[in-house]
């Protein structure tokens, strides 16, 4: 992996600050919808009656979460659109690859004192295809 210059981070601002309203809301509809359908489709790889331990280690199912974390945050920050702003950045730089986007990030799964499940979801990956 390269590192970024920081040419590649003032050009990468610059687009993210150059993203049309009218182009968000339209895509927004899209990811949205692929987000639903990858999540549905994941959700439906992954074995009944799973013990914890290996529904936790099972890809399908993370990715699953990882769909619905990222439809979840996308439907709750309409008010100032941060969070789908840079959703609406990485989908074009996965150049419209749900299965891209989703691959950008990392769910984190842990329990807390009262064996709850809690969720971390991060970026993981910096670079892209076309750089």
């Amino acid at each position: 992996m390269s590192e970024l210059t920081k040419q590649d981070i003032e050009d990468n601002v610059q687009e993210v600050l150059n993203i049309n309203y009218d182009d968000l809301i339209v895509r927004l509809a899209v990811i949205r919808k692929q987000l639903s359908d990858a999540r549905h489709s994941l959700r439906a790889k992954v074995p009944e009656n799973l013990a914890d331990e290996e529904l936790l280690a099972n890809q399908a199912f993370k990715n699953c979460l990882i769909a619905n974390t990222i439809l979840q945050m996308s439907e709750s920050d309409a008010d100032d659109n941060s969070f789908n702003i840079l959703l609406y950045f990485l989908y074009e730089k996965c150049k419209g690859s749900i299965i891209d986007l989703i691959s950008q990030y990392e769910i984190v799964i842990t329990k807390d004192e009262e064996g709850k499940f809690k969720f971390d979801l991060r970026i993981i990956e910096t670079e892209f295809a076309d750089e």
